[in-house]
């Protein structure tokens, strides 16, 4: 699939401003964490995470965290991801408890369509995140309509 997003750097950070309104201090750290994982995951949903994939991360991480989530601690994070069986379901249930469901799919998103557009193993595991994370098929597919044309 040929890339599609189109979702510019204003637009993300348009976005993640939004996103920052909504977060309580005490859970950004875990909402940032969960969000870098859930991009992981659909980025190696090919089995490959692709260099422009892991960028991707980095880059919509750092807007929505105003720059202090570094780099180093991507790697980190992405170092403990789970890529198994049920690990959509974990992520996508952490994201509901923390009330951030949209914040950590449209990363997830953002980083899937980063390299040659959102695959169909991709678009599962979004699917999947998004399921347990109680968003509606219409947000779900806003979200994916943002970043891939949908």
């Amino acid at each position: 699939m040929a890339n599609e997003k189109n979702l510019t750097g204003d637009e993300l950070a348009a976005l993640a401003n939004d996103v920052r309104k909504e977060l309580d201090f005490r859970d950004q750290d875990r909402v940032y964490a969960l969000a870098v994982k859930v991009g992981y995951l659909a980025a190696h949903a090919d089995g490959e995470v692709e260099a422009t994939e892991k960028a991707a991360i980095v880059e919509a991480v750092d807007v929505l965290s105003k720059g202090t989530t570094i780099e180093l601690e991507v790697d980190a994070l992405i170092a403990e991801a789970d890529t198994g069986p049920g690990a959509a379901a974990s992520l996508g249930n952490a994201l509901k408890d923390l009330g951030q469901a949209e914040a950590g799919f449209l990363v997830g998103a953002y980083v899937a369509a980063a390299s040659a557009g959102i695959d169909d193993a991709e678009r599962e595991v979004l699917f999947s995140v998004a399921a347990a994370a109680g968003l509606s098929d219409a947000t779900r597919d806003r979200l994916l309509g943002l970043v891939s044309g949908g």
